[in-house]
């Protein structure tokens, strides 16, 4: 099985991801920098990666910014502590925080739990904006439909939790670029078959993207650039 290539998208199926450990600590990279298939050969335009995370209880990850950059967290089970410069704080499930870090300063992630694993996404993208932004969202109050929890002139994140068979659509855009990840359930999205952890890159889009639900409670987050 390979990552399936088409002009202008690749799939990136989750059997295939790249994945790695330390103590207590797993990242499977969804879209990583040493992706040979995307147009700019590891970067998907300003979007650096898209990561999962496990990370056990009482420990701590560390990431030293080779850029700058803006950092995306959301929890998907558990809550979290994180520090960016000199800042601490919690956010829990239905939460995401965004902020700035320049290049060569460090954010860590905690886990508080003494006894369970939580795990979150981690989204980086370049940009030399400051920013420092924190809200709610709640996917079953919202369900059946894309939640805008991201919005900057350069990049659009959304989450949607669907119900079988229901549909939704990404609007063209200025850029027509976007990255779907399915956190849960499956989804045809654009005409393309993306199961549990698959994502997708699609670039040079300059119509409105169409998606529909094939299992039940179906978690979707996209990115648009």
């Amino acid at each position: 099985m390979i990552n399936t290539i088409e002009e202008s998208a690749v799939i990136f199926l989750a059997d295939l991801r790249k994945m790695n450990s330390n103590v207590g600590c797993t990242k499977h990279h969804i879209l990583s920098p040493q992706n040979e298939y995307l147009p700019q050969h590891g970067h998907f335009f300003a979007l650096q990666s898209v990561k999962e995370v496990d990370l056990i209880a009482c420990k701590e990850d560390i990431t030293v910014a080779q850029s700058d950059m803006q950092v995306v967290l959301i929890p998907i089970q558990g809550e979290l502590a994180y520090k960016a410069l000199a800042e601490v704080k919690t956010i829990d499930v239905g939460d995401v925080v965004s902020f700035s870090i320049s290049k060569g300063q460090s954010y860590a992630v905690f886990n508080p739990y003494f006894e369970s694993t939580i795990k979150y996404l981690e989204i980086q993208y370049e940009s030399s904006a400051s920013v420092n932004h924190q809200s709610k969202f709640d996917l079953e109050e919202g369900i059946n439909s894309m939640i805008e929890v991201i919005s900057q002139e350069n990049i659009r994140i959304s989450l949607g939790m669907y119900e079988g068979r229901q549909e939704g659509m990404v609007p063209p855009s200025k850029r027509n670029r976007v990255f779907a990840y399915v956190i849960q359930g499956a989804f045809e999205f654009q005409n393309r078959l993306l199961q549990p952890k698959d994502a997708l890159a699609l670039w040079d889009n300059e119509r409105e993207v169409a998606f529909e639900a094939l299992s039940n409670d179906a978690i979707l987050l996209t990115i648009e650039l």
